[in-house]
């Protein structure tokens, strides 16, 4: 556990290091950091074009998965793309046994909201068309990925489309006004509202955090299928994510919630050597199983 802090330490080290640093040495500084976790044995990498959107694909090395996870990568929604986390969706592939589709989608500062929820739709959109069976189907994001995430399956519904058979959503970002105190009483070294808040202004423009349509925290979501939610108690985003759960459950939406002790924001990227990133995955993996149809 120790040493997943100190990796955590490292990022905000490197930020320290450039004088006044921006949202594109954010964006820089990320891959650097994040492309050091090895990415496992045993997988195959391709690229599919949904909606004619390039993603990474990545599945168990000589094998025809019969499942598919459409995974959608946090970053702030300013930073991030598939290949950094490869080492992470692989895992999640072997653990699943299962092709893990890595979202692309536009980022800001160039493309401001609604740019990667348009994207994430029309990736999901043309999933679909290419004939994956949504009943095999599931749907992962991690940090502000969990909210495009949540704003695919909120489109997908009222559009009449199929929705997947589950998602997970890792150390999700989804109520963009930052209003819990959690982002106060937890100490977090990877986020703070004060840290978080150029990204956002970045990717809103002005928009409005509380609209659902921005936060899928205060979205309607009747209808929604099988949810898990992954957070550490040592980041800022457990006191929405707790409180999202109990919002899953008024809604009468299956749901499992999931706090892991001492661990911080999006520990899954340190399956390498972290033990409870390895067993986080492993869970995920099982959910997926358990709701397949």
């Amino acid at each position: 556990m120790r040493l997943a802090f100190r990796k955590c330490e490292e990022l905000i080290s490197s930020f320290a290091a450039v004088q006044e640093p921006g949202l594109y040495d954010g964006r820089r500084l990320f891959a650097i950091w994040v492309r050091q976790f090895p990415i496992p044995a045993g997988i195959s990498t391709s690229f599919m074009y949904p909606s004619g959107l390039p993603c990474l694909v990545v599945q168990p090395e000589g094998k025809d998965p019969k499942r598919t996870i459409l995974h959608i990568h946090g970053g702030a929604f300013a930073s991030g793309n598939g290949s950094d986390f490869l080492a992470m969706g692989a895992a999640i592939a072997l653990a699943a046994q299962a092709r893990v589709v890595l979202a692309e989608y536009r980022l800001a500062p160039e493309h401001p909201f609604p740019a990667g929820p348009d994207d994430c739709f029309a990736i999901y959109k043309g999933l679909l068309a290419q004939g994956v069976d949504p009943k095999t189907l599931s749907i992962s994001g991690d940090s502000a990925g969990a909210a495009l995430v949540l704003l695919t399956m909120i489109r997908a519904r009222d559009a009449a489309l199929p929705l997947p058979n589950a998602a997970a959503l890792l150390s999700p970002w989804i109520d963009l006004s930052m209003s819990s105190d959690t982002y106060v009483s937890i100490k977090d070294p990877t986020a703070t509202r004060e840290s978080l808040q150029p990204y956002l202004d970045a990717y809103l423009r002005g928009k409005d955090p509380f609209d659902p349509a921005v936060s899928p925290y205060y979205a309607d979501l009747t209808g929604m299928p099988p949810v898990l939610i992954q957070v550490g108690s040592a980041e800022v985003f457990v006191g929405e994510a707790t409180e999202f759960a109990r919002k899953l459950g008024a809604h009468a939406i299956t749901h499992t919630l999931d706090v892991a002790a001492g661990m911080p924001h999006i520990w899954h990227l340190f399956a390498s050597f972290l033990p409870e990133a390895r067993e986080a995955i492993e869970r995920i993996a099982r959910f997926f199983e358990r709701h397949s149809r």
